[in-house]
């Protein structure tokens, strides 16, 4: 088979131009409200430390109760977990002349504290390392315990 010449062939395509028309798109302003936050603190005195503070005792904070010279007070341990219930046991206990408070713990219960002297005699109570003298004048540090002042007590 003879071999066969094609003569090259050129082919000119025209350039097109295609035109797409701007569109434009308006939205209508909005006004937002501002917002506006009202924070408001309320302080609720519960029932039971309403009854707390009838029966003479005075809230003094967190921690363990201590007199004027940071030293805790000799007590008596109450099985009692709750305020009004540890009140009400260190006022029932007697030797109210001594009672300066009580701290309320989480781990050890209720501490009815006494300041130091012969009365209530040593024997009586639980504890006895505390030494401390006078009115409540403070509390530990801690947030594992409540301490009550008992507004009673008179150094008198």
């Amino acid at each position: 088979v003879p071999a066969t010449t094609v003569p090259a062939t050129t082919t000119t395509v025209p350039a097109t131009t295609t035109t797409v028309p701007a569109t434009t798109t308006t939205v209508p302003a909005t006004t937002v409200p501002a917002t506006t936050t009202t924070t408001t603190t309320t302080t609720t005195t519960t029932t039971t430390e309403s009854a707390v503070e009838a029966l003479g005792f005075i809230y003094e904070g967190t921690g363990k109760c201590l007199d004027s010279n940071s030293k805790r007070f000799n007590h008596k341990w109450v099985g009692q977990t709750t305020l009004e219930g540890c009140a009400t046991s260190c006022i029932a206990l007697g030797h109210l002349k001594f009672l300066v408070g009580f701290s309320l713990h989480t781990k050890y219960k209720c501490h009815c504290e006494y300041t130091n002297g012969p009365n209530p005699p040593a024997s009586w109570l639980s504890w006895t390392f505390g030494n401390g003298v006078g009115p409540v004048g403070g509390s530990e540090v801690n947030n594992s315990a409540l301490c009550w002042s008992y507004g009673s007590f008179s150094t008198d």
